[in-house]
């Protein structure tokens, strides 16, 4: 060792949907946001994710005070033609159960084929 000091690496805090977990309303996250704000590094980079551009996340990205890096895709929104897209309706009380089922019957199906699951819930 040389005796020079080494800079610690920078904390880094990925939040995912944060259209989601920014915007007050039938969800709030605010109590989880705070809580996990006060575990976090106070010096930290924040990367914030989100499909969606809410007012919200515009008025944090006014309100950011180090010139904040931002992106927006300027592509038309499309969807590709082998994608498959399906809705069931079922009832509150079995769907958990139901979707584990289309789950496993899917993979036993497709071996080789992906699916993703999109929900509005942490659960």
């Amino acid at each position: 060792m040389d005796g020079t000091l080494t800079p610690a690496p920078l904390a880094r805090q990925v939040m995912d949907e944060a259209d989601r977990l920014l915007e007050q309303g039938c969800t709030d996250f605010t109590v989880d946001l705070e809580a996990i704000l006060a575990a976090v590094p106070a010096c930290r980079q924040t990367l914030l994710f989100s499909a969606t551009l809410t007012d919200t996340l515009r008025e944090l990205q006014g309100l950011a005070t180090n010139q904040p890096f931002f992106w927006e895709a300027q592509a038309p929104v499309s969807t590709v033609e082998q994608l498959d897209q399906r809705y069931l309706l079922v009832p509150e009380k079995v769907k958990d159960a139901y979707l584990v089922h289309l789950i496993q019957r899917f993979q036993d199906e497709h071996e080789d084929w992906s699916i993703i699951i999109f929900t509005n819930t942490c659960k």
